[in-house]
């Protein structure tokens, strides 16, 4: 798997044939879901390799590497799928910080795209192996606080899941992007579209946004918002030939990158763009000259993988010395999180924590950044022993 921006191809899917190799038939007992805490190991602070404010999640020799964004964080709490589809989460908050293994038992369920939606719990993809050997794909909800596992939602297809309060949101290819209130059991399909990439939703408060490929990835143009309130779907972009991609949204503005690197399109620029949603005024974010990809935000606080201080290769699909900046609409200030020379990328961020892809053991590994190191924050509220 390459490295970097590869937001054209599903190159991240699990391979169906391979899961359904991998599994037996499910018995009699396993028929009934459980959740077990079988292993832990401790988040490593003291690394030498670690920047201050840095916790390395994955455990070098105990678990298996996380495999590229399958992973989340929401206040004290991380979550990562491993590459063999197990499922671990983390206390950011103690000192000794745990990961917890919980093995979902339904003959050995599959897990990738976790999400935690509020605190204690977790939305994932699980790809289930059943008696005639098909396979499901399933939304799982699991709340870790009371070890329950339910599985509310399923389809054929079911990709890309995010999920924020009561909502989640997927992308199930030409079937469009779903919508699940978790609360109510309501699922409704937002974007049905003869195109198969309705793509990468993201859901934050009343707003659902996504991007649609129209046909190959240099013709992805379209960014869309939906509002879960009127159930309206509008188009940001509308009609143009720049490629869009990678949307995220919050209750006050959509952001997105304009100019991608991808596939077809090695060359793109990577300019971060935000679109205030009450008076639509559009705004460069931090208009430096190097590539931005990547974002997320929550509130007011951005972060994003930049290569200003690095690269691509010649291939442009792979990282060279990419790093975490983190930019605060309400500060107005830019920050530079990771400062080591190899790869920080894809980060996620809810609260005072941000975690991120990094290959700096030379290998696939998640490490959290603890915002309230900075000085900026110093007087935040969330710094102040309070969470979210």
């Amino acid at each position: 798997m390459e490295d970097g921006d590869l937001d054209t191809e599903r190159a991240n899917e699990p391979d169906l044939d391979e899961i359904a190799d991998q599994h037996e038939e499910l018995t009699e007992e396993e028929e009934a879901p459980a959740v077990v805490k079988t292993f832990s190991h401790p988040a490593s602070r003291d690394d030498p390799l670690l920047q201050p404010g840095e916790v390395r999640i994955t455990a070098p020799g105990k678990v298996a590497s996380a495999p590229f964004i399958s992973y989340d964080v929401f206040g004290k709490n991380a979550a990562y799928c491993t590459s063999e589809g197990d499922l671990y989460i983390c206390d950011l908050d103690q000192v000794d910080a745990g990961c917890n293994l919980y093995d979902i038992v339904l003959n050995q369920i599959d897990c990738f795209y976790p999400s935690i939606p509020k605190e204690n719990t977790v939305t994932a993809l699980t790809f289930i192996v059943l008696p005639d050997r098909s396979i499901q794909s399933s939304l799982m909800l699991l709340d870790f606080l009371n070890n329950n596992v339910s599985f509310p939602g399923s389809a054929e297809y079911l990709y890309d899941i995010d999920s924020l309060d009561n909502m989640a949101v997927w992308d199930n290819q030409n079937r469009g992007i779903q919508v699940f209130n978790i609360s109510t059991g309501e699922l409704y399909v937002v974007e049905e579209s003869e195109y198969w990439f309705n793509a990468f939703p993201r859901v934050y408060g009343r707003y659902v946004v996504w991007q649609l490929n129209m046909g190959s990835s240099s013709s992805r143009a379209h960014i869309l918002l939906h509002d879960l309130t009127t159930r309206v779907t509008i188009d940001l972009t509308g009609e143009s030939d720049l490629i869009r991609c990678t949307p995220i949204t919050t209750n006050k503005r959509a952001l997105w990158i304009e100019d991608c690197s991808v596939i077809d399109s090695l060359n793109g620029k990577g300019i971060l763009i935000a679109q205030d949603l009450a008076s639509s005024e559009r705004t460069v974010i931090d208009p430096n000259d190097a590539e931005k990809t990547n974002p997320d935000i929550d509130e007011d606080r951005l972060v994003w993988t930049d290569l200003r201080n690095g690269g691509r290769v010649p291939d442009r699909l792979t990282f060279v010395n990419a790093d975490i900046y983190l930019y605060d609409f309400a500060k107005d200030a830019v920050v530079q999180l990771t400062t080591d020379a190899s790869n920080q990328f894809w980060p996620r961020i809810r609260g005072r924590w941000v975690i991120y892809h990094d290959q700096r053991w030379g290998d696939d590994d998640v490490t959290a950044f603890d915002l309230c190191i900075l000085d900026i924050y110093k007087d935040d509220p969330m710094c102040a022993g309070g969470t979210k």
